[in-house]
């Protein structure tokens, strides 16, 4: 055996244990760089919202919507028959052409349910894998819309350094739902009194702004989104939500 040909052979011997080395220590190495490349929102986090504290003008008044309570200008007051989940606007002709000043949405489920879309359409991955994914990660694994908020943004690319297979693909699709998530809102840490969840400022939309507020209380979640132009009215509203404990 020449001497150029067992240098190729040690070479080769060489690269094959580093390639091996990476598949058994660091078996997600080929997902870090797709994501990192295709999706960089995957390392996005969160940040707190500022604006928790503003002060709620004393002539709101105070509607109540499940076990919560949301205050806004009294001349918003539903009182026709838009149905329960507009708690609050100011003209009939918003889903037309004229936009009214402020208007706010309540919805509320059993745990569970507003995150599950299994009705709509068939999901990729089954529950016991997606459990297994973010057991691996070592998080629980997220039943409500709230909890999905903050698992997604908890997670970067980092994570899957050490995943394998189908968990690769989760984490990949988990990454393209993120970098899509982050062209239409930008979520924020929402804490108000008793309240822990979070506020999603939406870029786009028919009102100049548009905030969800997300979040667990009791044995159901709720999400209040509020459409304004006013964005010192918006805010106030935020601030205003409060449970019936806080009364």
């Amino acid at each position: 055996m020449s001497k150029q040909l067992k240098i190729i052979i040690v070479i080769a011997c060489i690269i094959l244990a580093v390639m091996l080395g990476i598949f058994i220590f660091v078996p997600g190495l080929p997902t870090y760089i797709r994501v990192k490349i295709q999706y960089p929102e995957i390392d996005l986090a969160l940040e707190e919202y500022a604006e928790s504290d503003v002060e709620v003008p004393a002539a709101f008044v105070r509607v109540k919507f499940g076990d919560i309570y949301v205050k806004g200008p009294s001349g918003a007051l539903n009182r026709d028959s838009w149905g329960s989940q507009i708690i609050l606007k100011y003209d009939t002709k918003f889903l037309f052409k004229d936009k009214g000043e402020i208007m706010v949405m309540a919805y509320k489920s059993e745990k569970g349910n507003i995150n599950n879309l299994s009705d709509f359409y068939e999901p990729e991955f089954s529950e016991a894998e997606e459990r297994w994914f973010y057991s691996e990660l070592d998080m629980e694994y997220p039943d409500t819309l709230s909890e999905s908020i903050g698992t997604m943004y908890a997670i970067n690319s980092k994570d899957c350094l050490k995943l394998r297979g189908t968990d690769n693909e989760i984490f990949l699709d988990l990454a393209k739902g993120k970098t899509a998530a982050a062209e239409i809102e930008t979520p924020y840490i929402y804490k108000n009194g008793n309240i822990s969840g979070y506020v999603c400022d939406i870029h786009k939309g028919s009102y100049k702004y548009c905030r969800n507020v997300v979040f667990d209380w009791n044995s159901s979640e709720y999400i209040i989104s509020i459409y304004g132009n006013s964005l010192e009215t918006v805010e106030q509203i935020i601030a205003s939500i409060e449970t019936a404990e806080e009364e």
